[in-house]
């Protein structure tokens, strides 16, 4: 897998499995067997509405061992609308 380097010492996966339109009620099992197959990078967003399936699939993952939290980059956006005071909060909150 082709890594990258930024000026701080971070390694970032730059081979992506990107969550943009999938369908609820699948995103566990995709995010689950993304990092089976060696997937590192999760991108998904706000917007996307999937979060909660996102972190189930990565917990799956950790408790069985597969990896640990700090092997998973994810990759999360906020909408620009977002930038509203109230909805800014909740769009970056852990439990929405």
């Amino acid at each position: 897998m082709v890594v990258g380097s930024l000026v701080f010492p971070l390694t970032v996966h730059i081979i992506i499995f990107s969550l943009f339109q999938s369908k609820r009620g699948e995103v566990k099992a995709a995010v689950s067997h993304a990092i089976s197959v060696g997937y590192r990078f999760i991108d998904t967003a706000y917007g996307y509405g999937n979060e909660k399936e996102v972190g189930a699939g990565i917990r799956e993952k950790i408790a069985d061992g597969t990896v640990s939290r700090d092997e998973i980059f994810l990759a999360s956006k906020v909408l620009s609308t977002s930038y509203i005071p109230g909805i800014y909060h909740k769009s970056i909150s852990y439990n929405n």
